[in-house]
């Protein structure tokens, strides 16, 4: 009974310790390591690079390919350099089996462990605000080899009860069997990691042979893909593809790897002589990491066609505006808004597009009426993906965005509010004076679509407005004399009325758009806008 209990409490310490450090890593070197990521993946094989050597300072996969997924989310990255990334990912995990061989049942790291997570903790409680994630994450590394001592104790009690001829054969039916466990103990710890470092100390104490262990740790590879299905259920196309694509290698190299267990075998014994006890376990972690490093050479080659393939195989579907508002990004602030940020652009080139068609071509607004419905239904998903977003530090350049984007959100709603008004539309379009204005303000939004969202193009269309502001009233007074001496009657006087104001909200809420998008990224109001452009009280009478 003592024995189990260390086995499965030396497991929980190995999870608690890997979850502390990955944690506290992502808190003193996220940014870095984002940044890195970012600058360092120009393409499929520098992404692999930059993944490997992510996940293997990040200690997670997981959160690496959530960074991926992020930056395929904003645009800041192809999905073939994100496809290097997850393949990288997979070489990177490998790094923690090393360690547990090398360091974890070579050395006694017991006693070495209890003072580097009392230090951790110390830190943890009494450190500054800076230093506390340091401390978590000693805390966190002193935990995991803790559980690893915990975890050869626990076997240590069934030195004499258990041996290979307890587990399954070593023979293609034996291996399968083991192949599905491992499955199964990456579903239960939801963690490889922790299913290859038990499989190394069994082997280190000879409880296993080396064939039996490697196909338990292929089982395990290939379990890892139910943990990113699972991360994605819910998610955006960009998640689904990367769990797809997380999935597809690791099944494929899991066969090829499974085939090959007995030739591996074959030949680590003729090199060193062992199959189970000392030694061994480096022959597992070598095989562990030749599975996937053998695997993203392979793929490598092919990769634009595999990431075509993983395109098919998941399609984007009819959800294309919102496929940015990944929630399992919601942890991570800076890339949840530079996705918000994505998504608002995209957005707004839609609407900002079928309005000029709508202004210019003086068609039926039956077709806008169909975009600007999903438009809407994507300016929701948008501001509730905001509400969700955390920011903790009060007045950060975070909390900037998150107001930069509620402006834009609320001037979008507004804005597809007014545009619907079709009998304002035909006011405009059968007025002289007003279908000049109006080309005014589609050509000002033209240009800013295809220069984009700067503040230039934003004073522009603040030109138009001013202009507009200026001559509704001189309009007012000419369409009422007009009305008085012509006798024109008073529908026809009144819609013109509310045209004028109708096209006066419309370069309103365009300017305020243009404007916050033209700012998200800097997160302040530019020092060198017009006093117009440092204002956001709506002057427009609702």
């Amino acid at each position: 009974m003592r024995g189990w209990l260390e086995v499965f409490g030396g497991i929980g310490l190995f999870l608690m310790g890997m979850t502390l450090m990955t944690e506290g890593l992502r808190v003193v070197a996220g940014d870095t390591i984002r940044r890195g990521l970012e600058r360092f993946t120009k393409g499929t094989v520098s992404g692999a690079i930059a993944g490997a050597v992510a996940t293997g300072l990040f200690q997670s996969s997981s959160a690496v390919t959530l960074l991926a997924v992020g930056f395929v989310g904003a645009g800041l990255m192809t999905s073939q350099q994100s496809l290097g990334i997850i393949l990288g990912a997979n070489v990177g995990t490998t790094v923690t089996g090393w360690m547990v061989a090398i360091l974890g049942v070579k050395l006694n790291l017991g006693l070495f462990a209890l003072p580097v997570l009392f230090v951790g903790a110390l830190i943890r409680l009494f450190g500054r605000e800076q230093t506390k994630a340091l401390g978590q994450t000693l805390a966190g590394f002193g935990m995991l080899f803790l559980g690893i001592s915990i975890l050869q104790s626990g076997m240590e009690q069934f030195r004499h009860i258990a041996s290979p001829d307890s587990f399954p054969p070593n023979t293609w039916w034996g291996r399968s069997q083991l192949f599905f466990t491992g499955i199964v103990i990456t579903l239960i710890t939801q963690s490889s990691s922790a299913g290859i470092s038990t499989v190394v100390t069994a082997l280190h104490g000879g409880y296993l042979s080396l064939g039996q262990a490697a196909a338990l740790a292929v089982g395990m590879d290939v379990g890892t893909t139910a943990t990113a299905m699972m991360a994605t259920v819910g998610g955006n196309v960009n998640a689904r593809r990367t769990g797809a694509t997380h999935v597809v290698f690791n099944v494929l190299t899991g066969i090829v790897a499974f085939l090959a267990i007995p030739l591996y075998v074959h030949f680590w014994e003729l090199w060193n002589g062992v199959s189970k006890g000392e030694g061994a376990e480096l022959g597992l972690v070598t095989f562990h990491s030749l599975l996937n490093f053998v695997g993203v050479l392979c793929l490598l080659p092919f990769a634009n066609r595999f990431s075509d393939f993983i395109n098919w195989l998941v399609p984007a579907g009819n959800s294309e505006l919102e496929r940015r508002l990944e929630p399992s990004l919601l942890s991570h602030p800076r890339l949840a808004f530079e996705n918000v940020q994505a998504t608002l652009k995209d957005i707004v080139d839609v609407v900002f597009a079928e309005l000029v068609t709508l202004l210019r071509s003086r068609e039926s607004p039956s077709v806008f009426r169909r975009v600007m419905e999903k438009a809407e239904q994507a300016t929701l998903q948008t501001s509730r993906y905001l509400e969700n977003i955390r920011t903790q530090v009060p007045d950060s350049s975070l909390n900037r965005r998150k107001t930069a984007s509620y402006h834009v959100v609320d001037h979008l709603r507004r804005l597809l509010v007014r545009a619907a008004k079709e009998d304002r539309l035909r006011t405009v379009l059968h007025d002289p004076t007003l279908t000049e204005l109006s080309e005014k303000l589609w050509r000002s939004v033209e240009a800013t679509s295809r220069t984009g969202f700067t503040c230039e193009a934003a004073q522009t269309i603040e030109a138009v407005w001013v202009e507009l502001d200026k001559l509704a009233e001189p309009y007012r007074q000419q369409t009422i004399e007009f009305a008085i001496r012509e006798g024109t009657s008073s529908k026809e006087t009144l819609d013109r009325l509310d045209g004028i104001r109708w096209l006066r909200r419309l370069a309103y809420h365009t300017w305020r758009i243009t404007y916050h998008l033209a700012n998200f990224s800097i997160g302040a109001e530019s020092k060198n806008s017009s006093p117009l452009l440092q204002q956001e009280s709506d002057p427009i009478d609702e």
